[in-house]
């Protein structure tokens, strides 16, 4: 199942020097996530272990940098993605639909499941109080 908390890192095909690094969540047909410059929102539609979707970008602060180069405050792009889903693991596709030259590829690696969205998960303490000191 798709459903749950994904971490992961993505390039692109024009910069392949440069790696991003963020988190998704996925939730019912709805993708969220982002990293310390950009964040996104959007759709997916499953079909056994094949998924794809629409996500819209949006940069916000940070370094004026993407995978794809220069980007300006409060840009926002959107991208078509498609995924092979093996276990805990995707591997992800993308194409910018303003230039279809633009192509992301990456590996999300899954971190919890869909319980994280149930009341019993938040019933437990998230951190233990004896790990943090």
């Amino acid at each position: 199942m798709l459903d749950g908390l994904w971490v992961g890192e993505w390039h692109s095909n024009v910069n392949n020097i440069r790696v991003d690094i963020g988190v998704v969540v996925f939730h019912q047909g709805k993708a969220f996530g982002g990293n310390d410059r950009f964040y996104f929102v959007g759709d997916y539609n499953q079909d056994d272990n094949r998924f794809e979707g629409n996500l819209q970008f949006t940069y916000f602060a940070g370094e004026p940098l993407s995978i794809f180069g220069l980007t300006d405050i409060n840009q926002t792009e959107c991208m078509s993605i498609t995924g092979h889903i093996s276990g805990d693991e995707i591997k992800l596709e993308g194409t910018l639909q303003s230039d279809r030259m633009l192509r992301l590829q990456g590996m999300l690696h899954k971190k919890a499941g869909g319980e994280i969205f149930s009341c019993s998960f938040h019933s437990r303490p998230l951190l233990d109080s004896d790990t943090l000191w």
